[in-house]
């Protein structure tokens, strides 16, 4: 299943993290622990680690110089960090440098659960996605441009209708693209050969379609009818409806009155 990593110059504080965590139960199968930096850049090296935690301030070596060291060296485990400071410095650094979140010492272990899973599921999604790259590679060596056209073609469906059943709620490109298995990018470079439109360009189409709709034939409030399209801010909503349709939600509505 999961690897997990624990990196602490704190013996105590490792073993009671071993102890106060629920490992199996997260899919967790076998944990290492680290002292020091050094320690812990080996058991990478040596290990397939799915998840690190790590304490940020230590000697001979900080939990960000690890999590940078992990980017320059191309390893994708995803990082949690723990910290007895509160400074927002910190917090910053652990943005920039994408890590998943940051706890507050002494850890509450429930909490440290709730992170560990949500990585846990981002590293599934990391490793399908990556599978899935490799299978589309080695398929699309030995077929016909007309099978290629074909397979395109399934995937952009596959897109639309994704799209279609998540239109009412917050959808990003990189959500689509890991629903058929596909690097963002190829995806959009493939759905714009077969629709004529980016993915943002598509999801925003469907967006004001259904907006107009809405506003055209029922009686719902503008910010119920924003919100139906997948906007939570009634503002930015009637900032694109204006842009694409060339007069406000209020405007549109009052032509079918």
């Amino acid at each position: 299943m999961y690897q997990a990593l624990m990196v602490d110059d704190e013996v105590i504080a490792l073993e009671a993290m071993k102890q106060g965590v629920a490992w199996e139960k997260l899919g967790i199968t076998r944990t290492f622990q680290a002292t020091n930096i050094a320690r812990a850049k080996q058991l990478l090296n040596e290990q397939l680690i799915d998840v690190v935690i790590c304490d940020i301030e230590m000697p001979n070596g900080s939990g960000i110089d690890l999590v940078q060291w992990l980017t320059e060296y191309g390893k994708d485990s995803i990082c949690i960090f723990l910290t007895c400071h509160s400074e927002f410095a910190y917090a910053k650094s652990a943005i920039e440098l994408g890590v998943l979140d940051y706890l507050l010492k002494p850890v509450d272990y429930q909490e440290l659960e709730q992170v560990i899973a949500k990585a846990i599921q981002k590293r599934k999604h990391a490793l399908e996605n990556a599978r899935a790259r490799v299978i589309l590679s080695e398929v699309s060596k030995g077929v016909s441009p007309k099978e290629e056209q074909s397979k395109n073609a399934a995937m952009a469906e596959a897109a639309k209708q994704y799209i279609r059943e998540n239109i009412s709620r917050d959808l990003s490109v990189v959500e689509v693209a890991e629903h058929v298995f596909l690097n963002p990018d190829y995806l959009s470079r493939v759905f714009k050969r077969e629709t004529g439109y980016t993915l943002k360009e598509y999801i925003l189409k469907m967006r004001m379609g259904i907006a107009c709709e809405l506003l055209a034939k029922t009686s719902l409030s503008v910010s119920k009818v924003a919100m139906s399209c997948g906007y939570s801010h009634m503002a930015h909503f009637s900032q694109m409806f204006k842009k694409e349709n060339g007069m406000t939600p209020n405007e549109y509505r009052a032509r079918f009155q």
